[in-house]
């Protein structure tokens, strides 16, 4: 009995040991910053490389693509898209899809949160991550020019989530969610299920509670193909949208729809944007 009461000592000890650890370093591994850009754009359209500041002094690097128009008026119509990436690679990995959009005729703001790429190395916080986010909307309508209503914000993976809230806050022309998820603590539970996450998980990413205060048009895409977050989350995500709405279910794996399948995605989204202007 003594040794029966001595393993599960153990086994407590361990256990508590496992949550203590996961609450303090859970935050770091949720992003895993790259430094070293693998490409850079080129193609049949204009390319600036542009830095900016974030809210808190940390320098962020941003790539804006245009494509080529026949007139300054076209020029002045044309809607931007402020591209949020997920919390792996620089910049360079989004690229093709950025490309792929300003092939659909749109100007795309890339931008690299802090510590990706050739951004300020500060260590990656949903808090920073956020703020990096307010910031890219700021930088284009103060210092670019765009108006509010010319902006759309596109998030992908966890980039969803601070896409969701800079919509709250500014109100842009549209949001677009692709190969998001409810919240960071819905991904852990599935994964970790033994662990109380919802007690110990401090990095929310809460999806499903920013859509709340969203009063612009929002666009779901889900890929079926999606084996990091099922496409179940698609509509646990649209249940949780206020204002008009649309879902797409299209090919491809996690947030790759619009590589794989890139005419349907621009007509979907072109067709949205007709919708709602």
């Amino acid at each position: 009995m003594r040794f029966f009461f001595g393993i599960l000592s153990l086994l407590a000890v361990i256990y508590v040991g496992i949550c203590i650890g996961y609450r303090f370093l859970h935050p770091y591994f949720v992003f895993i910053p790259w430094r070293r850009l693998n490409r850079r754009p080129g193609g049949d359209y204009s390319f600036r490389e542009l830095f900016f500041e974030s809210f808190n002094n940390v320098t962020l690097q941003a790539w804006l693509l245009r494509p080529s128009v026949a007139s300054e008026a076209d020029e002045t119509k044309r809607p931007v898209i402020l591209f949020c990436p997920g919390n792996i690679g620089t910049i360079a990995k989004y690229l093709s899809a950025a490309e792929i959009l300003v092939d659909g005729g749109y100007d795309v703001f890339l931008f690299g949160y802090r510590g990706f790429g050739h951004s300020d190395f500060r260590w990656p916080t949903e808090k920073g991550v956020y703020h990096d986010t307010q910031a890219a909307f700021v930088y284009l309508r103060d210092t670019l020019d765009y108006p509010p209503d010319s902006i759309v914000i596109l998030g992908q993976s966890i980039g969803c989530a601070p896409a969701a809230l800079a919509a709250s806050k500014y109100n842009p022309r549209a949001l677009v969610i692709e190969g998001g998820f409810p919240s960071f603590t819905d991904v852990v539970r599935r994964v970790l299920p033994w662990l109380p996450v919802r007690m110990l998980t401090t990095a929310r990413f809460d999806l499903k509670g920013h859509l709340q205060g969203v009063t612009c048009p929002v666009l779901v895409f889900h890929s079926r193909e999606d084996k990091a977050i099922p496409p179940g989350d698609a509509d646990t995500i649209f249940e949780n949208i206020c204002s008009y709405k649309e879902k797409v279910i299209i090919d491809g794996i996690h947030a790759r729809g619009i590589v794989t399948q890139p005419d349907i995605y621009i007509e979907r989204l072109n067709r949205f944007l007709r919708r709602t202007s």
